[in-house]
């Protein structure tokens, strides 16, 4: 045996990808903390991102000096908002990878909707739904929230997942676009999402 197949010992049982980024995460779930520990990993998880979700200069509000808020486009050109939003979305995947907030983003298959969320509702291979949005519907990725939120335990690090992410995106957003997403979901009258969450306002 030569020192190159002693490095692979766990040939034909390898980590899946999900469980590698894990192991690289800066703070993994486990060692989130309680109390003011949590509180301080919680602020660090959430802060804004360097760069921000925007709109394009057509949807912005310019404030009495002029000038456009972080994360809008002074352009009407929508290759240039793409582009901008798809650095911001590099930045968000990093902060959740570094934060150990994967199970927020990896969407199970959804076997039957009728079926109770331990019993077979759900089942692999799972979607990341930032690499893969195209392969989701909204109603599965609701679903998969609000089964989260409502049956995970107390204090559970699914339900830490989602609302830690859920923060991170709005802080991570102009204040436009969380106003126009928030006016959306208002005028939806399908949107029904369990946490009742308001973008504008939740902390």
């Amino acid at each position: 045996m030569s020192k190159f197949d002693a490095m692979f010992p766990g040939v034909g049982t390898p980590c899946s990808d999900e469980d590698i980024a894990k192991e690289m995460a800066t703070l993994a779930k486990a060692n989130r903390g309680t109390g003011k520990e949590l509180a301080k990993n919680l602020s660090l998880a959430t802060a804004s991102l360097e760069f921000k979700f925007g709109v394009t200069n057509g949807l912005t509000i310019r404030n009495s000096s002029g000038k456009i808020e972080d994360g809008n486009y002074s352009s009407n050109e929508i290759a240039d908002i793409f582009s901008n939003n798809g650095r911001v979305m590099r930045c968000l995947m990093d902060r959740v990878k570094q934060f150990d907030m994967q199970d927020a983003i990896m969407i199970p298959t959804l076997i039957d909707k009728t079926l109770d969320a331990n019993k077979g509702k759900w089942a692999g291979p799972t979607t990341d739904m930032l690499e893969d949005v195209k392969t989701l519907t909204l109603d599965e990725v609701k679903e998969y929230a609000s089964d989260i939120l409502k049956f995970d335990k107390p204090n559970g690090t699914g339900r830490q997942d989602q609302h830690w992410l859920l923060k991170l995106i709005r802080n991570s957003c102009s204040s436009d676009l969380r106003d126009i997403v928030t006016l959306l979901m208002r005028l939806s009258t399908n949107f029904q999402f369990t946490s009742r969450v308001d973008l504008s306002t939740s902390s």
